[in-house]
C-alpha cells in the first residue's frame, strides 16, 4: 500500500505568527496553497496558485516592467473608465475636429482674443475669443454686422449696424466723426470736433443731441443745457444761450450791469452818523428798496431811587428802571438786603452752611452738639481750665495719664514733678518721668 504524506498546516492567520525551519513546507488552508519557511521569517513564503487567485493584482502590476505589454494584447475601446491621459501622451495635431463634440470645449476654457480663424470652425466660437485680425472686412456686407457678432477693432465701422456698438464699452468723448456709424453711437461718447456746427441750424438742438463743447452755442435751443449738468462758476456769457443757464453757472464777472434789470433805487450813500439805513431784498438776493431811520439819542439822564429799586431819568427819552435782585434776574440790593449785611464783620468769612448752628462759635457762645476732633490744645499754658469749680466732666475716658506742673511748683514742698499713670492687668503703675523710676499703687480689694 502506498505511502501517505501529511504536512503541518494552519490558517492564513495562524501562519502569520509562526516561523517554520529552513526549508520546512507547511499548507494555508485559507488560501489552499503551500508555504515555504526559511526559517526566520514569520508567515513563510506562498507559493503562487496556477490560477493566481491568491496574488493581488497589486503585486502582478508591480511585477511588470515598463511597455512590457504590447497594445496588440489589449482589445480596442477596451481602457478601463479610470484611465487617464494626459496632454503629454497626446501627440499635437493628431486629434481631428470631427472627433470632438459641438459643445466640447467651454468658452469659460478659452482665453479671450486667442484664436485666429484659421482654428474655428464659423459660430464655433464667441466673438470674445476671437482675435482682432479673426474676421476679414471685405467679406462683410456694410451695416450688417450687430455687436454680439464681433470683436472690437476687429471690423471696420462701416460694417456695423446702427445697433451695433454699445455706449458701455466706449470711453466718454473717445470718438470722432469718422469713426461711427450716423445714430449708432450716444452723444456723451462724441470728441469736441465731432459735430460741425457749419451744417446745424441755430437754435435747433437739444441737449440729448450733443457732445459737451461740440456745438457752438448760437445752435442751442433756449431749453439745451440744464443748469445740473454744468460746473458752478465755470461758463462766461458767449457761451450760452439767453436764459438757458442759471446763474450760479456763470463766471465771474460774465454778467455785465447792461444786462441786468433796474430794480428802481435810486444810486447813491444810505446812512448816516444819525441815521440807520434800511434796506429791502428780494428772494434773489437783489436790493430792491433804501430807506433810512432816524438814531433816537438820550440826553441830560438822571437817576432816582426806591426801597426796591433804581430809575435812570431822561429828560428826551425813556426812563429805565432796574429792580431789586431776584432769584432769577439780576439787579440792584434793596434796603431789606443792605440792612442784613450791614452787621456782618469786615473780616467775615463764608462756612459753606446755611446756618452757623452746626458750628463752633469763633468767640462765645454754647455749642450744643458734638466735637470731634483730633487735638484741643490751650492758647496759653497752666492758664486753661477744662471745667470749673460748678461744672465738672462727669467721666474722664483716657489711656495713659500724663502729669506735669513744669514752670511752676507745688504748693507742699515747693517742687515740680513730670508723671505718668499707666494700666496694667491687675495694678495701676506710677512713672517718675524724671528719675525714670517706677512705682505700683497699692490696692485694697473691697469686692
Amino acid at each position: 500500500m502506498a505511502k501517505l504524506l501529511k504536512l503541518r498546516r494552519g490558517t492564513t492567520s495562524q501562519h502569520s505568527s509562526f516561523t517554520g525551519a529552513e526549508g520546512e513546507v507547511t499548507v494555508d488552508t485559507d488560501k489552499e496553497t503551500l508555504v515555504v519557511h526559511d526559517g526566520s521569517t514569520a508567515g513563510g513564503h506562498p507559493i503562487a496558485a496556477e490560477d493566481m487567485a491568491n496574488v493581488s493584482s497589486a503585486s502582478i502590476a508591480g511585477r511588470l516592467g515598463t511597455d512590457s505589454i504590447a497594445t496588440t494584447k489589449i482589445a480596442g475601446g477596451a481602457l478601463p473608465t479610470d484611465v487617464t491621459i494626459v496632454s503629454a501622451n497626446i501627440t499635437n495635431g493628431t486629434i481631428a475636429t470631427a472627433d470632438i463634440a459641438g459643445d466640447a470645449i467651454d468658452g469659460t476654457k478659452i482665453a479671450d482674443n486667442a484664436i485666429n480663424s484659421e482654428h474655428y470652425t464659423d459660430g464655433s466660437i464667441d466673438h470674445v475669443h476671437l482675435s482682432n485680425n479673426c474676421i476679414d472686412g471685405d467679406n462683410i456686407s456694410d451695416n450688417s454686422i450687430n455687436s454680439e457678432h464681433y470683436v472690437d477693432g476687429s471690423i471696420d465701422n462701416a460694417f456695423l449696424a446702427n445697433d451695433c456698438v454699445n455706449a458701455n464699452k466706449i470711453a466718454d468723448d473717445s470718438i470722432n466723426s469718422e469713426h461711427y456709424v450716423d445714430g449708432s453711437i450716444d452723444h456723451q461718447h462724441l470728441s469736441n470736433d465731432c459735430i460741425d456746427g457749419d451744417n446745424i441750424q441755430n437754435d435747433v438742438i437739444n441737449s440729448e443731441h450733443y457732445a459737451a463743447g461740440s456745438i457752438d452755442h448760437e445752435h442751442l435751443s433756449n431749453d439745451c443745457i440744464d443748469g445740473d449738468n454744468i460746473q458752478n462758476d465755470v461758463i462766461n456769457s458767449e457761451h450760452y444761450a439767453a436764459d438757458s443757464i442759471d446763474a450760479e453757472h456763470y463766471a465771474p464777472d460774465s454778467v455785465d450791469d447792461n444786462a441786468l434789470s433796474h430794480t428802481g433805487v435810486s444810486a447813491g450813500t444810505y446812512g448816516s452818523a444819525t441815521a440807520i439805513p434800511a434796506v429791502t431784498v428780494n428772494a434773489q438776493g437783489r436790493v430792491t428798496g433804501v430807506s433810512t431811520n432816524t438814531v433816537n439819542t438820550t440826553t441830560n439822564l438822571g437817576t432816582s431811587t426806591a426801597s426796591g429799586s433804581v430809575t435812570v431819568t431822561s429828560s428826551t427819552g425813556n426812563n429805565a428802571t432796574i429792580n431789586e435782585a431776584s432769584g432769577s434776574a439780576a439787579g440792584v440790593m434793596s434796603v431789606t438786603h443792605h440792612n442784613k449785611l450791614d452787621g456782618i464783620a469786615s473780616s467775615a468769612t463764608n462756612n459753606g452752611s446755611g446756618s452757623l448752628s452746626s458750628y463752633l462759635p469763633l468767640s462765645g457762645g454754647t455749642l450744643t452738639d458734638n466735637l470731634n476732633a483730633e487735638h484741643i490744645i490751650p492758647n496759653a499754658n497752666n492758664a486753661k481750665d477744662l471745667g470749673n469749680v460748678s461744672y465738672r466732666w462727669r467721666n474722664v475716658y483716657t489711656n495713659d495719664l500724663h502729669l506735669s506742673n513744669e514752670g511752676h511748683s507745688n504748693d507742699v514742698d515747693g517742687t515740680w514733678g513730670n508723671w505718668t499713670i499707666q494700666e496694667g492687668e491687675s495694678d495701676l503703675f506710677l512713672k517718675n518721668n524724671r528719675s525714670g523710676k517706677k512705682y505700683k499703687f497699692n490696692l485694697t480689694e473691697v469686692s
